[in-house]
């Protein structure tokens, strides 16, 4: 009797022993039908300390801004802290250049720089140091100069007609890691579908190649703090927005309760010094009427006046 695989097995042993390879050796091939280029698509990057937990130098790595970073990627603060291997998106052109399909991206040579620098660690092997050898011939990779301008193309592709009739709207550029054995969870942490990821990944897959995950709309990424912060330290909770808005209203009402009880004690202390000398005043009245200082008592307006202030002390004392 024949045993039969179980279907994530067997998917994923089709992703590491394929039938077929496309694409050159490194990166993708373009498509036959050439109207798709260019598109805007997206490559999965991943923060890493010490240097690259905020948004800037990530941005100024691929030459977009930290806004186009942040809202893709569902960060509330363009300039919030990011934690150790959180996800970002960054937004890429995808074009054909020389019938490879790449996401070209200027970068200015700095100390110590190799082509296998850039492509391993600054570019998290999104491409490859052959690659860029490729399209930048000019350049000799045993003495680039400081300052430098080097092309350093970043894998991409656009997704054909027929994957934008079923829904797809985007092929993100992802880097498998070591950890990402089984291809159902690849899939799953993208809401994409795995037998279309799969036949769209027709060739050999091995840890820190790259991957193309399509997405029918771009994802909220898994396992991160995106909300965000606008303080050195990200927020474990919550969106940065709804912070803002608790911290206010608390604020608020806290001052409001000071204000409220300070009116009250002025008022008090106020109504009592007004019925105290309203006191004085009718015991100086009672001594005019027996006789006392001044002798004649009070006139008819002096009464009036009087009686009116009383009904005005009771009225504010209730």
């Amino acid at each position: 009797m024949r045993a039969t695989l179980p279907l994530h097995h067997l998917i994923l042993f089709l992703l590491l022993h394929p039938t077929q390879s496309q694409g050159p050796p490194n990166g993708y091939t373009c498509s036959t039908d050439r109207t798709i280029y260019p598109c805007r698509t997206y490559a999965v990057y991943r923060a890493t300390p010490p240097n690259l937990l905020d948004l800037a130098p990530i941005s100024d790595l691929f030459g977009v801004s930290r806004t186009m970073i942040s809202d893709p990627s569902n960060i509330a603060f363009p300039n919030a802290t990011l934690v150790p291997d959180q996800l970002v998106l960054v937004p890429l052109t995808c074009s054909c250049t020389s019938n490879h399909s790449y996401s070209n991206t200027s970068y200015k040579i700095l100390p110590g720089d190799t082509f296998y620098i850039l492509s391993t660690t600054k570019f998290q092997n999104l491409t490859t140091y052959q690659d860029i050898e490729l399209v930048n011939p000019t350049l000799d990779p045993t003495n680039l100069s400081i300052g430098a301008d080097v092309v350093v193309p970043v894998f991409c592709q656009c997704p054909e007609k027929s994957l934008t009739s079923s829904g797809v709207s985007h092929l993100l550029t992802y880097q498998l890691r070591p950890s990402d054995t089984n291809a159902s969870v690849v899939a799953s942490r993208f809401r994409a579908d795995l037998r279309t990821m799969v036949s769209i990944n027709a060739r050999k897959l091995v840890p820190f190649s790259t991957v193309l995950i399509p997405v029918t709309r771009i994802p909220t990424l898994p396992g991160t703090n995106n909300s965000g912060s606008s303080s050195p330290t990200a927020s474990g909770g919550g969106s940065g927005k709804d912070g803002v808005v608790v911290g206010l209203s608390i604020g608020l009402g806290v001052v409001g309760m000071v204000l409220l009880v300070g009116l009250l004690w002025l008022l008090c202390f106020f109504g009592r010094r007004r019925r105290r000398g309203y006191g004085e005043e009718g015991s100086d009245v009672k001594r005019r009427r027996a006789g006392g200082v001044g002798g004649g008592g009070l006139s008819m307006l002096e009464e009036n006046k009087f009686m009116a202030d009383i009904t005005d002390c009771l009225d504010c004392s209730t």
